[in-house]
C-alpha cells in the first residue's frame, strides 16, 4: 500500500485502496528436515508425482533400465572360488543343518571331507568306505549325527568332529554304528525331524532302519530293478518317492502294509532312466527329477500321470537336481560340463533358465547344493573340485550402504518392468555357451526343423491322395 501510494496511485483496478491491509503469503518449512547436521547427512528432497510434470518419464525409465541391464551383464562374474583337496570325483554333498558354513562332500574314492566354507579350508577328512563310491550323504537334522552309504554293502553313522580338535586322527576315527546289508547300498535319505530314529536306503528295494536296531524293521518295493536314489517328504514324513533303474518312479506310503506292493501309492513309468529327485520345501506335493534324455520334469504327487512342467535346457544327462530353500528356484548339474538356475514362475513355464554357469575345467557335474541363505550354489564334479558360485551373477559380495542397496532394487524393478522390450529382451536372456553346447543346441534347431517340414510334406501327400477320386476296379465274371 505504501508503495501505491509512493507512486501516486490510490486506486488498484478502479477500486479505492483505502482500508485495505495488504497480505503476503510465504512458504514455511522445518528446517531441520530440510538442513542436514553434517555434508554427509541426505536431505530431503520434495517432489511432485503427478504425471503431468514428467511428461519424459516412461522415455527416462527406460534408458535407465536399458543401462542397468547392460550393467548386469558387463558385472556377471559368477564363479567365486573353488575348494581343491579330493583325489577323485565329486559323487554327494550336504551342508551341515546347525553350522551353516560347515559343508559334507563325499568322493567316489570312499573319502568324506567336512568343509569350512567360510574360511576356504578343510576341517577333517577320512576313509568313509573302502574300494568304493560314497553313494548316498545325509545330515540328520539334530546336528549331532551324519550317514553314509556305499557299494561295500554297509551304512554308517558318524559323529561330528570338533573344529579345534588338533589331536584327532583320520585312522582313529571311527563310525558310530554300522549296518551290513546283502546287497550294495545306492542311496540314504532321513526324515526332517530332529526327534526321528528312522532313516531309509536303496538297493533292489527300500528299506526302513530304527537307530536301535540292526536290521531292517519294513522292505519296500513294486517289481522294480535296483532302486538308484529316494527322498523323504519334507512334511508328509511318511511319503517316500524313489526312482529305479527299469525307468519308474514310485511313491511309498510307510503307514500301509509293507507285504508285496502294499505300501506303493503310484508308480510311473518314464520314457528314460531318473537320476535324482528333489522334494519343493514350500509346496511339498511337487518334487522334480532329473531324467537321461536331458530334460528336468516337474510333478504333482496328486496328478502324476503327467508332468506339471518341462525343463529343457540341458543337452546331457542331469545328474543332480535341488530346489531352493524357499522353493521358488531350481538349480540342476548335468553330464554336459554345466550347471543351470531356474527362477521365477514365467521361466518354469517356458522351461528356459537363467543362468548358466561352466568353466574350460569343470568336467561332468554330480552334485549340486544350495546354501542356506540362498545367496550361493556349490557344485561337485568328476575334475575333484568343489565350486562355490553367486546364485545371482552380476550380484556384488561385499557389505553394501543402504543407499547401495536401494539402487540396486530401484534398477531391478526398472528392469523387471520393462524385460519384454526387444532390446533389452535380447541383453537379459542372452547366455554366452561353451562351444560344446552350442554346437548341440545347434544341431538340436535344425534337426527339429528337418522334422517339421518332413511331417509337412507327410501331411500333404496324404491329404492330396484323400482327394483324388479312386478308380473302381471292373471283375470279370466267370
Amino acid at each position: 500500500e505504501k508503495e501505491l501510494i509512493m507512486n501516486g496511485r490510490k486506486t488498484f483496478g478502479g477500486k479505492s485502496l483505502a482500508g485495505v491491509k495488504p497480505t503476503v503469503k510465504a512458504i514455511s518449512r522445518n528446517r531441520e528436515e530440510y538442513v542436514g547436521e553434517t555434508k554427509f547427512d541426505v536431505i530431503k528432497q520434495e517432489r511432485n508425482l503427478n504425471p503431468v510434470y514428467h511428461p519424459l518419464e516412461k522415455p527416462i525409465e527406460y534408458t535407465r533400465a536399458l543401462n542397468a541391464v547392460k550393467v548386469q551383464k558387463i558385472y556377471a562374474k559368477p564363479f567365486v572360488y573353488a575348494l581343491a583337496g579330493h583325489t577323485d570325483g565329486i559323487y554327494k554333498m550336504a551342508f551341515h543343518p546347525d553350522k551353516i558354513s560347515w559343508l559334507l562332500s563325499g568322493s567316489c574314492d570312499g573319502e568324506v571331507k567336512i568343509w569350512n566354507v567360510a574360511t576356504q579350508k578343510p576341517i577333517f577328512s577320512f576313509a568313509a568306505h573302502t574300494n568304493s563310491f560314497v553313494q548316498g550323504l545325509a545330515v540328520h537334522p539334530d546336528g549331532e549325527k551324519f550317514f553314509t552309504c556305499g557299494t561295500d554293502k554297509t551304512i554308517k553313522i558318524w559323529h561330528y568332529p570338533e573344529e579345534d580338535n588338533e589331536v584327532l586322527e583320520a585312522s582313529n576315527y571311527q563310525a558310530v554304528k554300522t549296518y551290513l546289508t546283502e546287497e550294495p547300498v545306492l542311496d540314504v535319505d532321513i526324515r526332517n525331524s530332529k526327534k526321528e530314529t528312522n532313516f531309509a536306503a536303496c538297493s533292489s528295494k527300500i528299506s526302513l532302519y530304527d537307530f536301535e536296531r540292526s536290521q531292517a524293521i519294513a522292505t519296500y518295493s513294486w517289481g522294480v530293478d535296483s532302486v538308484s536314489t529316494l527322498r523323504f517328504n519334507p512334511v508328509e514324513k511318511d511319503i517316500i518317492v524313489s526312482a529305479a533303474t527299469d525307468r519308474s518312479i514310485v511313491i511309498h506310503d510307510t503307514r500301509l502294509s509293507t507285504k508285496s506292493s502294499g505300501a506303493s501309492v503310484r508308480k510311473l513309468i518314464m520314457e528314460n532312466r531318473t537320476n535324482c529327485l528333489s522334494w519343493n520345501p514350500q509346496e511339498p506335493f511337487y518334487f522334480a527329477t532329473g531324467n537321461e534324455d536331458n530334460n528336468i520334469y516337474i510333478f504333482d504327487m496328486r496328478r502324476l500321470h503327467t508332468a506339471h512342467r518341462v525343463l529343457l535346457d540341458h543337452v546331457g544327462a542331469v545328474m543332480s537336481v535341488e530346489y531352493s530353500p524357499t522353493g521358488t528356484q531350481i538349480l540342476s548339474g548335468s553330464y554336459d560340463r554345466s550347471i543351470r538356475l531356474w527362477d521365477s514362475k514365467e521361466q518354469l513355464e517356458s522351461g528356459r533358465s537363467k543362468q548358466i554357469y561352466h568353466t574350460k575345467r569343470m568336467q561332468r557335474v554330480f552334485s549340486t547344493i544350495w546354501t542356506k541363505d540362498e545367496k550361493y550354489v556349490v557344485s561337485g564334479s568328476d575334475d575333484t573340485n568343489i565350486r562355490v558360485w553367486k546364485a545371482e551373477a552380476s550380484a556384488p559380495t561385499k557389505i553394501l550402504a543402504r543407499r547401495e542397496k536401494e539402487k540396486i532394487e530401484y534398477s531391478n524393478k526398472l528392469v523387471e518392468r520393462y524385460k519384454d522390450l526387444p532390446q533389452i529382451a535380447r541383453i537379459k536372456n542372452h547366455k554366452h555357451l561353451p562351444k560344446q553346447i552350442y554346437n548341440v543346441k545347434k544341431m538340436r534347431v535344425e534337426m527339429k526343423k528337418s522334422a517339421q517340414k518332413r511331417d509337412q510334406r507327410r501331411r500333404a501327400r496324404n491329404n492330396r491322395s484323400a482327394a483324388e477320386p479312386r478308380e473302381k476296379t471292373k471283375t470279370k465274371s466267370l
